[in-house]
């Protein structure tokens, strides 16, 4: 009877054993968090300090007694530096000279001082101009002035690493905590030409001014002189692309960026390139295509289990 007894314990512990071992062979089941990758345009920016201040405005003198030949612009009409704003009638201003001085002054005149044309002093809007062609004009009378319809403008200060990305024209989203608004959309307006050092508590660094200014209506009175301000400016957009969270890409021993995709129940390693880092994570230029589910949770993946997919929104 005792050696029945000791059969059936043995018989037992055999049956145990291979349960458990059984178990402990078995997947273990993870799941991952995924989202469904969708193509779309990423705007890259650039992210710059400044103040605001007060809108300058520039006058347009004539050079001397002349005659307008055209008029080549027109009130509101937007210029660059350099642009030609008025045609100069040479024969009728040397024929006013000749009258006032004497044809000798009239000679040197047209070697020397009597312009082709008039041109704009600065950037900005063109604002009184009220000639017309034929008119004369007196030596320094007023004939325009250049300014922004908007009353303040913010001179940015732009590290040297990012001046080489900013154009005249680009679009800037511009922010800051004494604003009335969350944001005030404007545009770089103007680049300086040269650089100039600043010195900080983190030692000496170097920068480029530019200028944003706004559309007619879109400043207020929050805006005031002097508050300190940040403005994104937008210097690229790529249509598209996919943004990957930071956190879902990982490197391997080769140095090279990856992901893992979820296919067929399996989380699937995909080499990726990415193009540059945003706010949100990673611009991909290549390795990822739309609907494909990509995973958010690489850490979780192992060497042997059976995987669920836990799908979340991307932001």
């Amino acid at each position: 009877m005792k050696k029945w007894a000791w059969l059936c314990v043995g018989t037992l512990t055999l049956c145990a054993a291979a349960w458990w071992g059984g178990k402990a062979t078995r997947p273990k089941t993870v799941a991952l968090s995924t989202v469904t990758l969708h193509a779309a345009a990423v705007e890259q920016t650039v992210g710059c300090s400044g103040r605001v201040e007060k809108t300058t405005q520039t006058e347009v003198y004539a050079p001397r007694d002349c005659v307008i030949g055209r008029v080549l612009v027109e009130n509101g009409q937007t210029v660059k530096k350099g642009d030609p704003l008025f045609a100069v009638d040479r024969e009728k201003t040397l024929s006013v000279i000749a009258t006032q001085d004497g044809a000798a002054a009239a000679r040197a005149a047209m070697e020397n001082t009597v312009p082709l044309t008039v041109t704009a002093p600065a950037a900005g809007t063109v604002q009184a101009v009220g000639l017309a062609a034929g008119d004369t004009v007196d030596a320094n009378e007023r004939l325009a002035v250049i300014g922004d319809s908007a009353p303040v403008r913010v001179r940015l200060s732009v590290p040297e690493r990012y001046i080489s990305r900013l154009a005249v024209g680009q679009a800037a989203t511009v922010s800051g905590m004494g604003f009335a608004e969350k944001q005030y959309i404007g545009q770089i307006a103007e680049i300086a030409d040269t650089a100039k050092q600043e010195v900080g508590t983190s030692g000496t660094k170097t920068t480029v001014e530019a200028t944003v200014t706004f559309d007619d209506g879109v400043a207020d009175s929050s805006l005031r002189v002097g508050l300190t301000a940040h403005a994104d400016v937008t210097v690229a957009v790529q249509e598209d692309s996919f943004i990957v969270p930071y956190d879902a890409v990982e490197e391997d021993a080769k140095g090279r960026e990856f992901v893992y995709v979820f296919a067929n129940g399996e989380p699937q390693k995909r080499v990726i390139e990415t193009q540059a880092e945003l706010p949100d994570g990673f611009l991909v230029k290549e390795g990822l295509a739309d609907g494909e589910v990509l995973v958010l949770t690489p850490q979780r993946v192992t060497a042997r289990a059976v995987y669920t997919a836990e799908e979340r929104t991307h932001a």
